[in-house]
C-alpha cells in the first residue's frame, strides 16, 4: 500500500528568469532600506529571488559596468563566464578590423 506522500506528485519549481535592469532597480529598492517582501511582492518574484539577487549585487553591478555594450547587458538575464577570453577579445579585435575595412564577414570565416 502506497503512502499518502508517495502518491501525490511534485509539483515542478518555478523558475523567475529576471533581466538585469530588473535586477539593478531591485538592487536599487533594497538599497533604499525597503523589506525584501515588499520588494518581492512588488516585482512579483518569490522573496529568495530577491535575497539571491541582493546576494550577487556586487557582481550584478560590476558585470552591468565592465560589459561593452550596456543596453544589451540590461536586456541579459544570465551572467555566464568567458572560457577562452583572451581568445574571444582577439577574434572581436579581428572582426570590428574586418568591418571597417568593409570585408564581408559569415559564420564559416571567423570559424576558421
Amino acid at each position: 500500500m502506497a503512502t499518502p506522500s508517495a502518491s501525490k506528485k511534485k509539483k515542478k519549481r518555478i523558475r523567475h528568469v529576471i533581466n538585469m535592469e530588473s535586477k539593478l532597480k531591485i538592487i536599487a529598492e533594497l538599497s533604499k532600506g525597503k523589506s525584501q517582501r515588499l520588494v518581492a511582492d512588488v516585482f512579483k518574484v518569490p522573496k529568495s529571488t530577491v535575497f539571491d539577487i541582493w546576494k550577487d549585487r556586487e557582481k550584478i553591478q560590476h558585470f552591468v559596468t565592465i560589459n561593452q555594450n550596456p543596453t544589451l547587458s540590461k536586456k541579459r538575464c544570465v551572467i555566464k563566464d568567458v572560457h577562452f577570453g583572451e581568445l574571444d577579445r582577439a577574434c572581436h579585435l579581428w572582426f570590428i578590423h574586418q568591418r571597417t575595412k568593409g570585408a564581408p564577414v559569415s559564420g564559416p570565416l571567423i570559424q576558421e
